[in-house]
């Protein structure tokens, strides 16, 4: 795993109200992402996956992972950096020929991307924490 050095020393905590989280995420240098393909993911979740993460998220999620030691291991699907385009309503399934169909148009649009999207890239210059939590 590649880790990053920050290009100036980070920054000391803002304010006293601000988490270690927000200070490590303050703290991350700007990078960008390059699209790899776009997929069908768990419960018909359209999906752009990224080319990996680059250096400076490598390094917030080796810190994260020293720093906060109690974490569950990394789950398969958060190894690589994706985002969700569109999911279906809830309590809705995809048949399998509608399975199939985005399967296809995402392969399709794979094998056009060189050449449609050559210098597509997604720039990363902030980032955010969203919870959650369940209460069943």
């Amino acid at each position: 795993m590649a880790v990053a050095t920050p290009a100036t020393a980070p920054v000391a905590p803002a304010t006293i109200n601000e988490t270690h989280l927000e200070y490590l995420t303050r703290n991350t240098q700007a990078c960008i992402l390059r699209p790899f393909c776009f997929f069908v993911s768990w419960q018909g979740v359209l999906t752009l996956a990224y080319r990996g993460f680059p250096a400076p998220l490598v390094a917030l999620k080796q810190q994260i992972t020293e720093y906060y030691q109690g974490l569950p291991k990394e789950s398969p699907g958060s190894k690589w950096p994706k985002s969700s385009l569109a999911s279906l309503k809830e309590g809705k399934r995809l048949t399998p020929e509608q399975l199939q169909r985005l399967n296809d148009l995402c392969r399709s649009v794979a094998e056009a991307y060189p050449y449609c999207f050559p210098d597509w890239v997604t720039a990363v210059h902030h980032l955010s924490l969203g919870t959650c939590s369940c209460s069943g």
